[in-house]
């Protein structure tokens, strides 16, 4: 079984720094408009040892804020919410796929956009909506993901699986404890790294959705050194950096 891991673009995003754009692929961020408590259910903790085992739910109202990146919003949105078109919705509800239940519509409060965007008026934002995807429904397979592992940071609970890491240079789910379901997130602390099967990434990839791409999981790594961070933030004359107007 081929596994994909669905990623944003843009590559690296980080709200204490200026923002880089993968010119390639114009997209857009998303953050909550309010990311108070209250606004967020409580997060599930493992039986066994205690640790947060799956992020919080929001709870109505939802709504959001969003930067835009092109003249044309995109049809998924991954930053603290998963949004979602509402053709996105639509067809993924028709295609049989499994792994994503829907809430919303999620009302958009407020649009900013890159300084790129050289149009004075914005197209208005399709309806979005909030979709939550299927958790911990299989392993990551270490050994052949050559997983390096920060000091005791090797997964301790045989439940949740727990673990701190530093470099992932592959990304080998264990196929024996996927339970077919086609986008889910994995055991362990790789926080909101949305896996999928092939039937997934092909009905992605057909129907030209915008905002993400399927990407070959033995393809997708992680690099949290911190030099390895450094020279992602501050590589030199940048050609995809972005200033952003003050202007909504």
């Amino acid at each position: 079984m081929k596994f994909y891991v669905l990623d944003e673009t843009p590559d690296f995003y980080d709200p204490e720094y200026k923002k880089f754009q993968n010119p390639d692929y114009p997209d857009m961020e998303e953050g909550s408009s309010d990311g108070s408590p209250e606004h967020w259910e409580e997060p599930t903790r493992c039986p066994v040892c205690g640790s947060w085992f799956a992020g919080g739910r929001r709870v109505p109202p939802y709504e959001t804020e969003l930067v835009l990146y092109a003249p044309t919003f995109a049809d998924v949105v991954l930053r603290s919410n998963f949004l979602t078109s509402e053709k996105f919705k639509e067809s993924f509800e028709a295609s049989g796929l499994t792994g994503l239940t829907f809430a919303g519509p999620v009302s958009v409060v407020k649009v900013k956009k890159a300084n790129r965007i050289r149009r004075k008026i914005l197209p208005e934002p399709p309806v979005y909506y909030l979709a939550y995807v299927a958790e911990n429904r299989a392993t990551v397979d270490h050994r052949r993901s050559e997983t390096v592992f920060y000091k005791d940071g090797e997964p301790k609970c045989p439940y949740c699986l727990t673990c701190s890491v530093r470099v992932l240079p592959r990304l080998c789910v264990d196929e024996e404890s996927w339970d077919g379901t086609d986008i889910f997130t994995l055991k362990g602390s790789l926080g909101a790294t949305y896996i999928t099967s092939e039937r997934f990434a092909r009905w992605f990839e057909a129907n030209g959705f915008t905002g993400a791409e399927p990407i070959p999981a033995e393809e997708y790594s992680l690099d949290w050194r911190p030099e390895a961070v450094v020279k992602r933030i501050f590589s030199g004359d940048n050609p995809n950096e972005i200033l952003f107007d003050e202007e909504p």
